[in-house]
């Protein structure tokens, strides 16, 4: 585990320099482009779970998995993706550029869910499968693009994007877990030796909607903007 997230983490790092390298704009457009990118991989990642593993929607995507499997090193891969975006957020904090700090809560959060998911040995397949919304920070490549071009109509399409991955699918996302669970606490239908893992999941859920629904006004601004500015 430890080798696959150095590994990972290693990966995700020479992707954000070699972009930086490459372009050497403004810290914050050359990291919206990066992340963009590395979110291409990880949305590859959660479709191909979530065909993958479709038959566990009707217990949420959630159950126990076994140590050494392909999804724990998946998870680990993953989790090496939120250590480097971490290091890197540090490094562009260190030439001076302030971190979202809203950015840095939700990868604290991905951090804390993979973590729990090794912890109990349970939850790699929703982990997998919640890569999917990572759509939002290819969105938000796009807008770097945009940035790094001076075109405005392809950023006010990237705010348009995200908006539509936010509304369609994302909070989607977290409210089938949400009535997933509930369902299978309320019918009991629910693995025993996962019962304690239900509440967990729910919170996380919970905690990245609040984020969607924090984002969602940011982006319709956004959008606003770009669409009096290309008037």
């Amino acid at each position: 585990m430890v080798t696959t997230i150095l590994a990972s983490t290693i990966f995700f790092l020479a992707l954000h320099l070699a972009v930086r390298r490459t372009l050497a704009r403004r810290f914050d457009v050359d990291l919206k482009l990066s992340r963009g990118l590395a979110a291409l991989l990880l949305v590859a990642i959660g479709f191909y779970s979530l065909f993958r593993w479709l038959p566990l929607w009707r217990q949420a995507f959630l159950v126990e998995h076994e140590r050494g499997s392909a999804l724990f090193y998946v998870l680990a891969f993953i989790a090496g993706h939120f250590l480097a975006d971490f290091l890197w957020l540090a490094y562009g904090a260190w030439l001076g550029n302030e971190p979202r700090r809203d950015l840095i809560l939700h990868h604290v959060l991905g951090l804390a869910v993979c973590a729990i998911a090794f912890y109990v040995e349970a939850g790699y397949a929703v982990t997998a499968v919640g890569m999917t919304t990572e759509m939002l920070p290819v969105a938000t490549g796009l807008d770097g693009v945009g940035q790094a071009r001076g075109d405005l109509r392809l950023r006010r399409a990237a705010a348009r994007l995200g908006l539509a991955v936010l509304w369609l699918w994302r909070i989607p996302c977290w409210i089938f877990l949400f009535a997933v669970i509930a369902w299978n606490l309320r019918t009991g239908n629910v693995i025993e030796t996962l019962r304690r893992v239900y509440p967990i999941c729910f919170v996380a859920a919970l905690a990245v909607t609040a984020f969607d629904l924090y984002w969602t006004p940011a982006y319709l601004r956004m959008l606003d903007r770009f669409r009096k500015e290309t008037a």
